[in-house]
């Protein structure tokens, strides 16, 4: 409804797994709708390489994790959404918080305090007790963890 979310091509396809640029341009499209291009047949280089730089002026994604045609996991969407939440420094804090899902030990240990705080947020509540932080996004599950992150 307010263009957030909005993939190349005329489908969804919600099972498709999502791109990093496909998932950072949603992110994008949060911290400000008017500046990032939708997904069209001519977007350019130019633009996706602007995006990047703005989101790594912002330390949303940060030296290193700049990877726009590999997919996302689920660990790692948290993770910049969390940094565009700007609550990255709390979720950094080490062995402070309680992860809520049965596979906690497939959590990154650096990226524990994320998930934990997501949870808490109420923007993830993973599935059968488990987060599967290892498996990769769906376009379907970015559109639900973006529905969450507005609903609150």
């Amino acid at each position: 409804q307010y263009g957030i979310i909005n993939f190349e091509g005329p489908e969804f396809k919600p099972n498709q797994e999502i791109t990093q640029k496909e998932y950072l341009m949603i992110l994008s499209r949060l911290i400000n709708r008017y500046y990032v291009p939708y997904f069209t047949d001519d977007i350019g280089q130019d633009e996706i390489d602007e995006m990047y730089k703005r989101l790594m002026r912002e330390g949303i994604v940060k030296d290193g994790e700049k990877a726009p045609e590999e997919t996302v996991l689920r660990e790692d969407a948290i993770k910049f959404l969390i940094r565009v939440l700007k609550y990255d420094k709390v979720a950094d804090i080490k062995d402070i918080f309680i992860v809520p899902f049965k596979d906690e030990d497939d959590i990154s240990p650096e990226l524990k305090g994320y998930v934990a705080v997501a949870s808490g947020l109420k923007i993830i509540s993973g599935a059968g007790g488990n987060f599967n932080p290892k498996n990769i996004l769906t376009r379907a599950e970015a559109a639900v963890i973006i529905y969450n992150y507005l609903d609150d």
